[in-house]
């Protein structure tokens, strides 16, 4: 039987992926509606960006657990589910620990998001500079000849 905190990363480790998922999609429907404002439109890009890298780096993190599985159960040559004294080998030992000691892969949808956060925060700031200035270079200019006229 799982502990209650096992079961919790588990939940974590799949439903936050899929609701990142469902975000990337619902972001790509309502994109029209977002675009009418050049700052909602910043918001958008870094949303998708947030939502694109965390899933991409739990995917990662998820092929690299069953990859690490696949690796060791290629060991267990009768098959039975643990390993007999002929079946211990040095490489078996290795696959061994890398699947035993997977607590960044445990942890990844923390780690994936606070990746994404800064990642993300990175093209919001740096949007949300540029369009300040966009927009205020283009009020000074619609200034500038209005004042001429």
């Amino acid at each position: 039987m799982l502990k209650t905190e096992s079961i919790i990363l588990v939940l974590a480790r799949i439903i936050l992926p899929i609701l990142s998922i469902l975000a990337i999609f619902f972001l790509i429907v309502r994109r029209k509606k977002l675009f009418k404002n050049p700052y909602r439109e910043i918001i958008w890009v870094s949303a998708l960006i947030f939502f694109s890298i965390y899933v991409l780096y739990n995917a990662i993190a998820f092929g690299s657990e069953i990859y690490y599985d696949w690796n060791l159960n290629s060991y267990d040559l009768n098959n039975d589910g643990s390993f007999s004294m002929e079946e211990s080998t040095a490489e078996q030992k290795l696959a061994l620990e890398k699947v035993v000691n997977d607590t960044a892969r445990n942890f990844a949808f923390i780690v994936g998001a606070v990746y994404s956060i800064i990642i993300s925060g990175i093209v919001l700031i740096a949007g949300l500079m540029g369009t300040f200035i966009k927009l205020k270079t283009k009020k000074t200019k619609a200034s500038l000849n209005n004042k001429r006229n």
